[in-house]
């Protein structure tokens, strides 16, 4: 019996749901040795979703289009530092100030 390559390349790939996805979106779970036979076919299907690449039964990779890997960087390539110099905080009010409590004394 023989397969056409549609057939057998859906054999290959298990889709399933992503439980932190909350829109019906699957995305595909290859095994290495599959993802490493049909790479060619991993990178066309990322362009569409992630794809899951396991290794020995246990999560591995998740190769995503570059689009989607642009979109989860940080927008600002600014550091805390920079962010927090650059703050409108002139106008933060903290309330009144506490009283100073005066420092106990400690024997050396």
């Amino acid at each position: 019996m023989r397969l056409d390559a549609s057939s057998a390349l859906t054999s290959l790939v298990s889709v399933k749901k992503n439980p932190y996805q909350q829109s019906d979106a699957t995305d595909a779970e290859w095994q290495l040795q599959e993802a490493k036979a049909c790479f060619s076919e991993v990178v066309r299907c990322a362009k569409d979703r992630p794809q899951r690449v396991t290794v020995r039964g246990k999560p591995s990779v998740v190769v995503v289009s570059a689009e989607y890997f642009e979109n989860m960087l940080p927008k600002s390539g600014a550091g805390l530092a920079e962010l927090m110099a650059n703050a409108p905080l002139d106008d933060l009010e903290f309330g009144e100030r506490g009283m100073a409590m005066p420092a106990r004394e400690v024997e050396l």
